[in-house]
């Protein structure tokens, strides 16, 4: 009798651990758990690695965000100040950073946001848009530089004709 009794008081601690510990993981904050997925991701990409378990498996175009790290990173960082986290609902967030990166032949800093999305209570990155170079970005400074030259020439021209045009009626 007295083992059976001393047998349950210690399936009761254990039992009563068991929810302090589960309680305690559960307890920890979305700013936590989204550093965590950061930490994860970063550490992943440094080994040149790809971070398939980071990528929310909602992604649609998983394949292709996945295929961004084909290439292998020399240099991977994110900065971020984890208080500008906005959580959107309880199943998204936005996060401003800094991502700097280099490969073999090109490097990136740029200022972005990430994405994050909660699935089956696990955070994840929506998407790896971030890593992208802004080809849009960078075609729309070279056609916005195009049109300038093209002014600046034609007013040039229209220039010179003025004045050849004043030359001849003074002359």
């Amino acid at each position: 009798m007295m083992t059976i009794i001393k047998l349950m008081k210690k399936l009761f601690c254990v039992g009563v651990l068991s929810v302090l510990v589960a309680g305690l993981s559960f307890a920890q904050g979305p700013s936590e758990q989204i550093e965590g997925v950061i930490n994860t991701f970063l550490g992943t990409v440094q080994q040149g690695k790809i971070p398939a378990q980071t990528l929310s498996p909602n992604t649609q175009s998983r394949d292709a965000q996945l295929g961004l790290f084909q290439e292998r990173f020399t240099t991977f960082s994110i900065t971020y100040h984890i208080n500008e986290l906005s959580l959107h609902g309880e199943t998204h967030a936005n996060l401003p950073a800094t991502i700097e990166w280099t490969r073999a032949g090109s490097s990136l800093q740029r200022h972005t946001s990430l994405r994050f999305e909660k699935v089956n209570g696990a955070w994840y990155f929506t998407d790896f848009d971030f890593v992208k170079f802004p080809y849009a970005l960078f075609i729309s400074i070279a056609a916005v530089g195009f049109l300038v030259a093209m002014m600046i020439l034609a007013l040039r021209y229209k220039l010179r004709r003025k004045a050849k045009a004043t030359r001849s009626i003074g002359a």
